[in-house]
């Protein structure tokens, strides 16, 4: 059994099975439709008994209430029908489980999103919004995998708890697309510090003040930072470095373990070679 000082451990409780490990994500997904309406019940009762003891629900994120984290998983609250119309659709990169807590089915509005999981550097197409909502049933679940269907739970109707259950990133980035025209915008970091990484990259790029920087470009370019940083940082070494940029792109090319950048890479090395032709 996991311990946990976390005033949710019921919760976490729920979520293990007898062994006291969870072998993988996907038998979180098995555990929670062995849940009696009885059993969901109950977990709500111990829900509003914690907030009613604490005066408050943890803090929100995007109508997101986190109740706790392990290795395993995230475990979050949120309401259909709450949370405000966000600016634009975001793919999911985590796999989930949504867990209908309510007696009442949910319908939910969903996207069709055709993103490539193992190309997330290639502009997706747009999206396309399904002929019919998803009817997520009283006290059942839905499996959510990292970059499918994009459901939109804020407009979902009627407004009832849902119980969130998500794995780690399943990758560094993800795309955002546009609400109205639903065409895809930018890709978008998941990695907290490789974003800012990105950042910094950029700015030094804006102030043209890349002299001298080869020797922590390149050691980027080579880290395990996420991919688009270490693109990034590719392209400033090729302003300050061409030759050790191209030599890099060749290993990305050859042997990166990130099948996005080797094909990049790729790619570009074959751009090159016609414009040497040409």
């Amino acid at each position: 059994m996991m311990k946990t000082d976390n005033p949710y451990q019921h919760l976490i409780e729920a979520l293990t099975p007898p062994s006291g490990e969870i072998d993988s994500f996907i038998e979180l997904g098995s555990i929670l439709r062995s849940l009696d309406p009885q059993r969901i019940n109950g977990l709500l009762l111990d829900l509003l008994h914690v907030v009613r003891e604490r005066g408050s629900l943890p803090a929100q994120r995007e109508g997101n209430v986190y109740l706790c984290r392990t290795d395993q998983f995230s475990l979050m609250l949120r309401f259909s029908g709450q949370g405000g119309r966000q600016p634009v659709y975001t793919a999911n990169e985590f796999d989930a489980f949504v867990l209908n807590l309510s007696p009442n089915d949910v319908h939910i509005p969903r996207l069709e999103c055709g993103l490539d999981r193992n190309n997330l550097h290639q502009r997706p197409p747009s999206l396309k919004r399904r002929d019919s909502d998803l009817v997520l049933k009283a006290h059942d679940v839905y499996d959510a995998p990292a970059f499918g269907d994009i459901i939109d739970i804020a407009a979902a109707t009627p407004i009832a708890p849902l119980l969130i259950v998500h794995s780690p990133p399943r990758a560094h980035s993800t795309w955002t697309f546009d609400r109205d025209t639903l065409e895809p915008l930018q890709q978008v970091s998941t990695d907290l510090h490789a974003s800012r990484m990105q950042m910094v990259l950029q700015l030094l790029q804006a102030m043209q003040q890349i002299d001298g920087l080869e020797e922590p470009l390149a050691k980027m370019v080579h880290s395990n930072m996420a991919g688009f940083a270490r693109w990034d940082a590719l392209k400033l070494l090729h302003r300050c470095a061409p030759q050790q940029a191209l030599t890099a792109l060749h290993q990305m090319a050859h042997s990166d373990r990130d099948a996005s950048l080797r094909e990049a890479a790729r790619a570009t090395l074959a751009r090159t070679m016609d414009g040497d032709a040409a």
